[in-house]
């Protein structure tokens, strides 16, 4: 059954924009100093302080909460703490995990739904460098008429 996206979240980073569910089970590293939560709230118990480079644990869910995006992460005891989404977090490790950008998610279904035959392909090279290969083509033409011209003249 196809993913119901009318209720996604979608939000705008470094790397272009991602749809939050695409973040589940990825493992996140800090970027900086990252606080976490006992609640999804930063006037909650404050429960672990991570600094940049450490791995934070695998993002289980998240919850919107006074507009703000909290990351649920169970720790290695099993039990959940909050991260907040706008925390210095490391995306591109995100991004080496198979995180995929909306953008990038679409060419790869439009590629899926329109694969491009060699024709296609043959077309769309010709049009990227077309004006490299006719400068190449009429360079060439040029030295072939000039020798030719040249080999006529001295020969007389």
């Amino acid at each position: 059954m196809p993913k119901d996206t009318s209720k996604s979240v979608v939000i705008n980073t470094d790397m272009g924009n991602i749809d939050l569910d695409d973040l589940m089970d990825k493992s996140l590293v800090a970027k900086g100093t990252v606080k976490a939560y006992q609640l999804p709230r930063s006037t909650s118990k404050e429960v672990a302080v991570y600094s940049n480079g450490d791995s934070i644990g695998s993002i289980y869910s998240y919850i919107i909460n006074a507009g703000k995006i909290w990351l649920q992460i169970y720790g290695k005891d099993n039990i959940p703490f909050y991260v907040q989404l706008s925390s210095p977090l490391n995306m591109g490790t995100l991004k080496a995990q198979g995180l995929k950008t909306i953008e990038e998610k679409k060419v790869e279904k439009d590629n899926k739904e329109n694969p491009q035959t060699f024709m296609d392909k043959l077309q769309t090279g010709i049009l990227k460098f077309g004006k490299t290969i006719m400068i190449v083509i009429i360079i060439t033409v040029v030295i072939f008429v000039v020798i030719k011209f040249y080999k006529i003249y001295n020969a007389k």
